[in-house]
């Protein structure tokens, strides 16, 4: 009996302490704090303090430092001192003309300004005169000359057949640093001649092609020296670009017989219009050698259409009949084109049959320089059709283009 009471005092205390059990109640979840559950939740840092926690603990806190005072500005008078403060400036400025802050873009009153240079990234050389006129895409614009590098080496025929290798279907910009560091290894065609097509492979393999070229540029070398090219003296120049070469004097008999720059291997259609346009071997020594005096005509030209101009509106505005000009005044502009111009030049004495006058190139750089040579001659070119020659004195000066 006794042992029977004391399992059932054991199995109620057991029910009373059992968490499921009705007399105790269940205990509610335990909740992480908010900062723990987010997710960017930084725990605080534990380790040695910062040099401001130290400052803090020894009792040099910056709180306890009286608020900084900040001291009115002084007045200033406008007559005392030129600068005005913000407050003056509406007192100030009640007396005087108010101008506008904004920056006003000024139209260019003609075509003659300076203009950003294009070509293969030489710069402007002097001042040339713009022509306005069709250009190579067919649209009526300001064209200024085009800086080449085949008229830097102009006078060197190897140096030009060279940069004509490097420039046949790759962007000046690119082959120029290509070009000169390729004349400070081989700065003639006997270096050029013998040197490692390997080493010429690894130079020339930005350009692309570089297989291709590097065997060309030797066997072209060697083909030079074997046809008795003339070699210019200066040749030993390292950078050909920024130092141009000089005129040489060849004799006749130093000259080939032929002219003709595609006997080279790798020399081909874009090689032989350089060298007709630019060379000073050929009949007129080339299409820049009298570009100077040209540009001094056209300025001459310019000066002579505005006195014109101003002779005519000052005749309309006194009511006398309008004067008989050679070309259409035009008030809204004071773009001349091609045309236009070449009414007021000067006639030019025959100076005999010139190669760069025949050659009608596919290159659109090519193309872009003769536009903008013929024009300072008053004369349209036409990419297509060549130039259209429509003044009395032009059809005789260049009878033999006909």
């Amino acid at each position: 009996m006794i042992r029977a009471l004391e399992l059932l005092s054991a199995v109620s205390r057991a029910d009373s302490t059992h968490p499921l059990s009705p007399a105790s109640p269940s205990p509610a979840p335990s909740t992480p704090p908010r900062e723990a559950r987010s997710p960017y939740f930084t725990p605080p840092r534990s380790g040695p303090l910062t040099r401001s926690a130290r400052k803090r603990q020894a009792g040099h806190d910056d709180s306890s430092l009286p608020p900084r005072t900040i001291c009115p500005p002084t007045p200033i008078s406008p007559v005392d001192s030129p600068v005005t403060t913000s407050n003056q400036v509406s007192q100030v400025s009640d007396d005087r003309p108010r101008r506008s802050t904004r920056i006003k873009k000024h139209k260019p009153e003609n075509v003659t300004g300076k203009r950003k240079a294009k070509g293969h990234g030489l710069g402007r050389h002097g001042v040339e005169e713009a022509v306005v006129a069709k250009s190579e895409q067919g649209q009526i614009e300001a064209i200024d000359k085009i800086h080449l590098i085949q008229e830097r080496v102009r006078h060197d025929p190897w140096k030009m057949l060279v940069a004509t290798c490097l420039l046949n279907v790759t962007s000046g910009r690119a082959a120029r640093p290509i070009y000169i560091e390729l004349m400070r290894r081989y700065p003639n065609p006997e270096a050029l001649s013998q040197a490692s097509i390997p080493d010429l492979v690894e130079l020339l393999y930005p350009l692309g092609l570089f297989n291709q070229r590097a065997a060309s540029l030797v066997r072209f070398s060697q083909e030079y020296l074997a046809h008795q090219w003339p070699i210019h003296p200066g040749t030993l120049s390292s950078d050909p670009v920024l130092h141009p070469t000089t005129p040489f004097v060849s004799s006749e008999d130093s000259l080939p017989q032929t002219l003709d720059v595609r006997i080279f291997h790798g020399a081909g259609r874009y090689a032989s219009d350089s060298f007709r346009i630019y060379s000073d071997l050929f009949p007129g020594k080339g299409a820049p050698e009298r570009e100077k005096r040209w540009i001094e005509k056209q300025k001459r030209a310019r000066m002579r259409r505005q006195m014109d101009q101003r002779g005519a509106e000052t005749a309309q505005e006194a009511g006398e009949p309008e004067q008989d000009v050679s070309v259409t005044l035009d008030k809204a502009t004071d773009v001349e084109d091609v045309e236009q111009i070449g009414e007021y030049l000067s006639d030019e004495e025959d100076v005999g049959e010139e190669e760069w006058r025949k050659v009608r190139p596919t290159d659109k750089e090519l193309r872009r320089y003769l536009i903008w040579r013929w024009g300072l001659e008053g004369i349209v070119y036409d990419i297509h059709h060549g130039p259209s020659i429509k003044r009395q004195q032009d059809i005789q000066r260049l009878a033999y283009l006909a």
